[in-house]
């Protein structure tokens, strides 16, 4: 009953959080901006939370600083705001499928000393999730620009694979994080998520290689 309860809670704060997150990229591009320098400024106050060290303090521009800023700057130009579709789908429907399998078939964990709820059949069913969403993407994007697809189901899938692996090293490194300093989540802001480090974690890694490789993926998806 208490999984339900949780599963509930999770989901309600998920579903309003994305509405947020989808409703001002696609209505109000400059609100999301807005919104991405308010969320980089809680999570930076998250991370000096999680900070144990000066050492670790001092990565604040590296993390979680110029993630959150490669987000606002490619939400500038038309092309590069289509990737962002791509990278939030991803990652929201691996982080998904994996909390959903990990739920009902998980029993070898990954890591169990710092994240003892992630497991590797959660993440195999989130990988399949996430692909099923990319390609979901793909091809009404191209239907809604009345584009060809040019399917490229090797090169598209190694990408999916690539940001679902790097979005569960962030994740792990934000548990590591947390194991370090001793708390389970990194705000409450969020209920049933935890703060929104929590809810990022996933997005920061893989967005730091999107934005330097942003005209190489344009040329492979727009």
């Amino acid at each position: 009953m208490k999984r339900l309860n949780d599963l509930f809670l999770r989901s309600s704060t998920g579903l309003l959080f994305c509405s947020v997150v989808v409703g001002s990229f696609f209505w109000q591009p400059p609100l999301f901006s807005l919104l991405m320098a308010l969320a980089g400024i809680i999570m930076v106050y998250e991370w000096y939370r999680l900070s144990t060290t000066k050492r670790v303090l001092m990565a604040t521009p590296v993390y979680p600083i110029a993630p959150t800023l490669f987000i606002i700057f490619l939400n500038q130009n038309g092309d590069s705001r289509h990737l962002l579709i791509y990278l939030f789908s991803i990652i929201w429907a691996f982080d998904t499928g994996s909390y959903i399998f990990g739920c009902v078939i998980g029993r070898t964990k990954i890591a169990p000393m710092i994240s003892p709820g992630k497991t590797w059949e959660g993440v195999a069913g989130g990988l399949v999730f996430a692909l099923l969403v990319f390609y979901a993407v793909y091809f009404i994007r191209c239907y809604t620009l009345a584009t060809l697809p040019h399917i490229d189901p090797f090169a598209h899938s190694v990408l999916v694979i690539g940001i679902c692996a790097l979005g569960l090293s962030g994740d792990l490194f934000e548990s590591a994080m947390k194991r370090s300093a001793h708390v389970k989540d990194s705000g409450s802001l969020l209920p049933g998520h935890g703060g929104l480090l929590d809810r990022f974690d996933a997005i920061l890694f893989p967005v730091i290689l999107f934005y330097p490789l942003r005209d190489i993926l344009v040329k492979m998806l727009i």
